[in-house]
This record gives structure tokens, sequence and C-alpha cells, in this order.
């Protein structure tokens, strides 16, 4: 049995959609300055949080085939952002990092606090504490969400999902 009904879900799917066309003006800017989609930039992202990683694991982690992430990683890397690299004793797989993490953190900024603005300045002082403290226990559940709960999301919608 769900958590949730049918008018609950339709009505977050209305707000999720309200969010979303209020952050097109922000994902514009974003690339404009920093010559990077907002979605390439959540693997760099990805990185900062997570330190140097596979590049294969990044594949998995963000759902994208190792013949596209090759050039999203090239990209990023002609951009300054991050960089490939071996360890010694592990010369099949190839490593990426992030270069500049102080610059990286800037776009960090300029990505999502005018989105963390626009949502915040809608509510009032206890709202934005629930709305926090809400937002903060979806993104730890999220965070650890596996594969197969996704796919199997997916499918109860109608979506067609293969493994990378």
């Amino acid at each position: 049995m769900e958590k949730f009904n049918y008018q609950q879900v339709e009505l977050l799917s209305k707000m999720l959609y309200y969010y979303n066309n209020a952050i097109k003006y922000f994902q514009n800017e974003f690339y404009k300055i920093a010559n990077c989609s907002p979605d390439d930039f959540q693997i760099v992202m990805y990185l900062l949080e997570e330190g140097e990683t596979k590049i294969s694991k990044i594949g998995v982690q963000f759902h994208i085939k190792l013949s596209s992430l090759t050039g999203i990683i090239d990209r990023l890397e002609r951009l300054g952002y991050v960089e490939r690299f071996f360890k010694p004793g592990d010369r099949r797989s190839t490593y990426i990092k992030v270069v500049d993490s102080e610059e990286v953190n800037k776009l960090r900024k300029l990505m999502y606090h005018p989105i963390a603005d626009l949502l915040l300045n809608q509510l009032n002082a206890k709202q934005i504490n629930q709305f926090i403290t809400l937002f903060e226990t979806i993104g730890k559940e999220l965070k650890g969400v596996s594969e197969e709960e996704i796919q199997a999301i997916a499918q109860k919608y109608g979506m067609q999902t293969q493994n990378i």
C-alpha cells in the first residue's frame, strides 16, 4: 500500500512543473557564465563532494553511457574544471578529480543560491525551517536510493529502463 494518494502525486507534479519553469532562467544564465550545462556541472559537484572517482562510477551514478560520458568529461576538462589521471598500480582505470575547488564552489553558489533564494522568498520564517528540514530528509534518503528502486518506480509508470 502506498503512503500517498493519486491527488498528492498530481499536486506535487504540478508544483514540480512550476519549480522547473522558474529555474530555467537561472540555468540559462549559469550556462552563459560556466560554459557548461547545469547537468554536466552536476558531475563536477559530485566530484567536489566525493573526491577523485573512477570515470566508470560516474557513468553508473548519473546513468550515462561511457561513450556519452567521454564527451562530457572532455568538455569539463577543456574548461579546466576537472582532470583525468591514472593511479599507480591501476593503469586500466581512469580517474577524474576537480582541479580548482575554489572556482567550482563559486560556480556551485551561482548555480544553487539564486534558486534557493527564489524558493525561500516564497515562505515565512517558520515555513523556511519546515521546508529545509523536509528537503534535508528527502535529500538524505535520495542519496541512498538504489538503481533497482529507481528502475522499479520508472517501470511502475510505464517507462523503459536499462542498465548503463
